[in-house]
């Protein structure tokens, strides 16, 4: 699903454009690689003029394993529009050592009426590219994209001083620059170029890094690599996690709540199927902070829409990227949906959660699956917003497009009465509901208008009103007589006005009002003055604060108010709450700065029934939407003093060493907030114990099983404990500490590879059978959870099914080998060292791979031979260095204890 715009995003003439794309047919392929226009800069030119002299190219870099059959760059055309544009062509071109592009790979060129090619070069200077044969991209790679036009052709810049691998090279042999070169002389060279790639990921993943070494639970994780391609899954700890963006190079993901304390893989699949490389996260648990019970950060840069609590005291947000967080009362993640909408959340008595955007109306049920999705034709100008009413309907207020409309529960319209846009400007507000003489109303205000409608669709009243009564986010409050609240004015349900409070200061600015459950009324004006009106209108009582607030919400006890800090953003943002009584303080959260950044306050406070909880949405203002950040925070609202946070959880940190003799082994743990009476249990077995102080262990493994792994657990007294899944590697009894294959071993025991051969034994000296092989080639190129297609029965003495079949024909179909002669396999012959060099560099490098002439390496390999060019690659990629004397000993039968080492070495096991 596509993420949404922010309002304030700069990026206007490649969202039109964007729009222009999207009109097209869908493309078969999927978006593996972007690089989104930044508007920092403009590079190039980039495009042949007919006849010459310009030549000038513009080529940046990418990292896939992918087969590439569509190109989208954006720039723009400089004088003119491109009126005799004649075609385009698109370069690949290999990556050299040295950064920059080297040979030329691929060249297409599509002309200008070529019914497929997309020519943009009037409407912003963008083109939209088919290539004719796709582009089979292994690893790093650079493209330019070079109109032939006569006008100069600039890029726009991407990712501007954190470039994605090299920044972007140019040349312009026709006028002086032959060379390839990182400076145009236009600006600052530290940028990348505005492009995207489409077609299909060919290769696994591969996480380069992750923004955090440690979270906790449902805490926010980007992944950084290549190959991600359009869409796949996210495992950490071994469970799903949710993803709230996915790009090729980068996605957000949360920590599952169920996963285990401790160290936690976190691995991608792609649509490949194939799993990449794994890279360790510490999963920690959530800890309150005073009266921050906890916070959660969305994928969004902020969000105007206060949160909603559901019948079971789930918490629904959604921010301005249009994903749909649910979140538990502790603050676990439960699900997400992306493309849900932005524009207003509400949830029904039965717990269904309906959102709305410009477009439609979605529901979900309280799993999160979609209920339906109304669609709004036409669509608004803008939603203002959408609310569940008392009878269970939904109604929605919307400039232009349908007005004001209600759908029933299951999603059919009910009505919809015009709403005609008027300036200022409201881009989202709050529907309220209230009874007119037993009759159920809505109200809200937009387009310079406070209107009151029935349930049923009927006008009641609409008021006009000026920029200092009725602003921009004056939502209006109900009472609990059913009068109708504005800043500081009331009206009767029929819209007639009862009073207007005058203050003694001139007008200026006033919050959104709150109407507590005896019809008090408050406000607050030029963000420090706050009133407190009796149900006349009259003052009840005044307040000058010490500190810029807006947005005042009574809890549904009327004892306290809790402001959003409105202070200027040079200052740290604030939450603040102050007795209805007389406007005192009561309690203050000041919001920690953000990656540089102070926190603001983005939404009103949303209570839970009993007062005791409030929710909201605070963000940071970078100026950037994709730096910027958000989170919901749920307080304790509660009136008392906040309870201590309980003590830290333990936490581990290293396990020294991490394998040993199966009992007694020596092990130190470092970490942090160990009890002096802390317990630690190895494989669910006590283990004697010493705290050395709050961040060491000493303590000595109990007697395990040979050849197995096992959990890590600390427990204090107080019940808090931390578990690192499979922490300790009770060694095999004939690969001790000190064997040369014992790292080597544990390493692929550990990812699943092997498991031994049953007894507490590796069988390190016990020749490698064929079959066998099978199943460590697959296993170390593809990840322990890759699982073979079903056999056919390919060769006469593979019995299938069987314990090796499945594995055997997959490595056949991958071409690794052909059987060993007359439709045989031999499964269960000794694989020599000659053959081995042969399967592993296949499995490493593709069925279709040569390797290099041999150079006569070894004394007793002739040169040249069968095998001779294989064994010689595997030593120069430092995967062997024979057996001794200058030798490699091709005859003899590898063993298990060698095969760990070649498999290991071969593959990069990490």
């Amino acid at each position: 699903m596509k993420e949404g715009a922010g309002m304030h995003s700069p990026r206007w003439g490649r969202f039109f454009a964007a729009m222009l794309v999207a009109s097209m047919p869908a493309a078969a392929s999927e978006l593996i690689f972007s690089q989104a226009v930044d508007n920092q800069s403009i590079h190039g030119p980039s495009n042949q003029m007919p006849g010459g002299p310009i030549n000038a190219e513009v080529a940046d870099d990418f990292d896939l394993t992918a087969s590439i059959d569509r190109v989208v760059a954006w720039g723009f055309i400089f004088p003119n529009a491109g009126a005799d544009f004649s075609g385009v062509y698109v370069r690949f071109y290999a990556a050299t050592d040295n950064g920059g592009p080297g040979a030329l790979q691929s060249e297409t060129f599509v002309a200008a009426g070529d019914p497929n090619l997309v020519n943009g070069l009037a409407a912003g200077g963008w083109l939209d590219i088919p290539l004719a044969a796709p582009f089979a991209a292994t690893g790093r790679h650079f493209v330019s994209v070079q109109p032939v036009v006569t006008d100069a052709w600039y890029r726009w810049s991407a990712n501007s001083n954190a470039p994605h691998g090299q920044p972007f090279y140019y040349r312009d042999p026709g006028s002086g620059v032959p060379a390839w070169q990182n400076n145009d002389g236009l600006g600052s060279p530290n940028t990348d170029i505005a492009f995207d790639l489409y077609g299909t990921i060919t290769g696994a993943a591969h996480v380069d890094s992750l923004s955090a070494a440690s979270l906790p639970r449902s805490g926010y994780l980007e992944i950084f690599g290549t190959s991600f391609g359009g869409g796949g899954t996210v495992q950490i700890g071994g469970l799903d996690a949710a993803v709230a963006n996915w790009q090729d190079g980068r996605i957000v993901a949360y920590v599952p709540e169920q996963a285990s304390l401790g160290a936690a893989d976190v691995r991608v699949t792609n649509g490949t199927g194939q799993p990449s490389n794994s890279v360790s996260l510490a999963v920690t648990a959530r800890q309150p902070d005073g009266r921050v019970q906890w916070r959660f950060r969305m994928d969004g840069p902020y969000a105007k829409v206060r949160p909603v609590v559901g019948p079971d005291g789930t918490i629904y947000a959604i921010d301005v990227f249009q994903h749909l967080y649910a979140l538990a009362p502790d603050g676990g993640l439960k699900w997400l949906v992306r493309g849900a909408g932005d524009k207003g959340v509400a949830v029904g008595a039965g717990g269904s959660v309906y959102t709305g955007s410009e477009t439609s109306i979605r529901a979900f049920n309280p799993d999160g699956s979609e209920q339906w999705t109304f669609v709004e034709s036409p669509g608004a100008f803008i939603l203002v917003g959408i609310a569940v009413g008392p009878d269970g309907n939904i109604y929605a207020a919307a400039s232009e497009g349908m007005g004001v409309f209600s759908l029933t529960p299951a999603g059919a319209l009910r009505w919809q009465t015009p709403n005609p846009y008027q300036r200022l400007p409201i881009l989202y507000n709050e529907i309220v509901f209230g009874g007119n003489a037993g009759t159920e109303q809505l109200y809200f205000f937009a387009d310079r208008h406070l209107r009151g409608i029935t349930l049923a669709g009927d006008p009641v009243f609409s008021i006009e009103g000026g920029v200092a009564q009725l602003q921009f986010a004056a939502s209006p409050s109900v009472g609990p007589d059913g009068a109708v609240h504005t800043a500081r004015s009331e009206y009767s349900p029929g819209g007639s006005l009862l009073w207007t409070f005058t203050n003694p200061y001139p007008a200026s600015v006033f919050s959104k009002s709150t109407v507590d459950s005896s019809g008090v009324h408050y406000y607050v004006q030029d963000l420090i003055q706050l009133f407190a009106l009796n149900p006349d209108g009259s003052q009840k009582w005044h307040r000058e604060l010490a500190d810029y607030v807006d947005g005042p919400i009574v809890d549904p006890t009327a004892s306290q108010l809790v402001f959003q800090g409105a202070a200027t953003l040079d200052h740290p943002g604030l939450i603040l709450s102050t007795a209805t009584s007389d406007g005192n303080e009561l309690w203050r959260v000041v919001l920690p700065m953000e990656n540089g950044f102070n926190q603001f306050v983005d939404s009103r406070a949303t209570f839970t029934v009993d007062g005791q909880n409030a929710y909201l949405v605070t963000a940071t203002a970078t100026g950037d939407n994709f730096t910027s950040r958000s989170f919901v925070y749920a307080l304790d609202a509660s009136l008392g003093s906040p309870p201590p946070p309980p003590p830290p959880a333990p936490q581990v940190l290293s396990l020294t060493p991490s394998s040993g003799a199966p009992g007694g082994a020596a092990v130190t743990i470092a970490g942090s907030d160990y009890d002096p009476a802390a317990a630690v249990t190895v494989g669910g077995l006590g283990a004697a114990a010493t705290v050395v102080n709050p961040s060491t262990i000493d303590a000595t493994t109990p007697a395990l099983p040979p050849g197995t792994l096992n959990d890590l657990t600390i427990t204090n007294p107080d019940s808090s404990n931390v578990t690192v899944g499979q922490a300790w590697f009770a060694d095999f009894l004939d690969v001790p500490q000190a064997d040369i294959f014992h790292a080597y071993v544990e390493k692929i025991f550990r990812l699943g590879i092997t498991a031994g051969c049953g007894g507490g034994a590796y069988c390190r000296d016990i020749s490698m059978t064929r079959a066998q092989m099978a199943v460590f080639l697959l296993k170390g190129e593809n990840g322990s959870s890759f699982v073979p297609p079903t056999c056919s029965g390919i060769f006469a003495d593979v019995a299938c099914p069987g314990t090796f079949a499945d594995w055997v024909e997959a490595l056949a179909a991958e071409g690794i080998t052909a059987g060993c002669g007359g439709g045989n396999y031999c499964p269960d012959a000794p694989v020599t060292r000659a053959q081995m060099a042969v399967f592993l560099l296949k499995a490493e490098h593709g069925s279709a791979y040569a390797p290099p002439a041999c150079g006569g390496l070894f004394g007793d390999v002739a040169c040249p031979g069968p095998f001779t060019d294989w064994i010689e690659l595997l030593a120069l990629e430092q995967v062997t260095g024979g057996c001794g004397g200058g030798n490699y000993c091709p005859g003899n039968p590898s063993t298990r204890g060698q095969m760990a080492v070649f498999i290991t070495k071969t593959f990069g096991l990490p």
